[in-house]
C-alpha cells in the first residue's frame, strides 16, 4: 500500500500506473517519452515539464534499467528486437512491448512522438536531434546524410520541421554557450532505435539527446525544448 501511495504522490493525479512506470493522456498532438528514466539522469523530470508545457501525452519508463543486475528489471527500452523486417518481442520483457503499444495507443494523425534521452557531455553540443538522418549546414546550405547498411532506418519526421527545430533550439542554447545538432552523434537511424518504431497514424518521431551538464539545468532546458517543439511542429 505504501509503495502505491508514493507512486501516486510522485506523478500527476491523471497518471496511470503501468508495468513499466506511468502513462498519461494529453490533449495536444505531442507524445513525450522517457525510455531510460532510471539510467538517464533528470530525463523523467524534463519529460514531465515538457509534457506539462505542451499539454502532451506522457509515457515514462521508471522501472527498467539497462544496466541493472536484476534480471527481472534489466532491459534497454531503446534497443528494439528488430530482425529481418520484424520485431520479435518474445526476446524482451513483456513490459517493453506494452510500453511501445501504449505509445501507439496515444498516437493518431499528426502526432509528434518525442523520445527524451541523456548523453555524456560532448563539448558544446547541448542537444543532438535524431530523426533518422544527419544534417550539416554551411552558409545556409544543408547537406543530408541518409542511413547506409547495416543501418536501414528512414527519416521519421519532416526534414523542414527538423531544421526549424534545430534553428530555434540552437539560438536559445547559444544563450548558455551550447549548440544543437541534427544527428551529430545519435542520428537514430538503426531499426532497433525507438524512433524507428512505426505507430500507425503518427506523422513525426524524433529523439532529443541532452548533454549531462545541460540536464542539470532542468527547468531552463525543459522550457527551451517545449518552446522550440511548439514552434516547429504546428498542428
Amino acid at each position: 500500500m505504501s509503495f502505491f501511495i508514493i507512486c501516486l504522490l510522485s506523478t500527476s493525479v491523471l497518471a496511470e500506473l503501468t508495468a513499466y512506470g506511468t502513462k498519461e493522456k494529453g490533449s495536444s498532438s505531442f507524445i513525450i517519452v522517457a525510455p531510460h528514466g532510471p539510467d538517464d539522469l533528470y530525463t523523467i523530470d524534463i519529460s514531465k515539464m515538457i509534457a506539462k508545457n505542451l499539454h502532451a501525452s506522457l509515457i515514462i519508463n521508471s522501472r527498467f534499467d539497462r544496466d541493472s543486475s536484476d534480471s527481472m528489471l534489466g532491459e534497454d527500452f531503446n534497443s528494439l528486437p528488430y530482425y529481418r523486417g520484424f520485431y520479435n518481442w518474445s526476446s524482451r520483457n513483456e513490459a517493453m512491448h506494452i510500453f511501445y503499444e501504449d505509445i501507439c495507443s496515444y498516437s493518431g494523425d499528426g502526432s509528434v512522438i518525442v523520445f527524451v534521452h541523456g548523453m555524456a557531455d560532448r563539448g558544446n553540443l547541448g542537444v543532438d536531434i535524431g530523426y533518422g538522418a544527419k544534417i550539416t549546414s554551411s552558409n545556409d546550405t544543408y547537406m543530408i546524410t541518409y542511413a547506409q547498411p547495416p543501418n536501414t532506418g528512414l527519416p521519421r519526421a519532416s526534414t523542414e520541421e527538423i531544421i526549424v527545430l534545430d534553428s530555434i533550439l540552437d539560438s536559445d542554447l547559444a544563450k548558455m554557450n551550447y549548440r544543437s545538432g541534427i544527428g551529430d552523434a545519435f542520428p537514430a537511424w538503426s531499426m532497433t532505435n525507438g524512433v524507428q518504431y512505426d505507430c500507425p497514424g503518427s506523422e513525426s518521431s524524433l529523439q532529443l539527446e541532452i548533454s549531462r551538464s545541460l540536464r542539470e539545468k532542468t527547468g531552463m532546458i525543459s522550457k527551451y525544448l517545449a518552446s522550440a517543439l511548439s514552434k516547429s511542429f504546428i498542428r
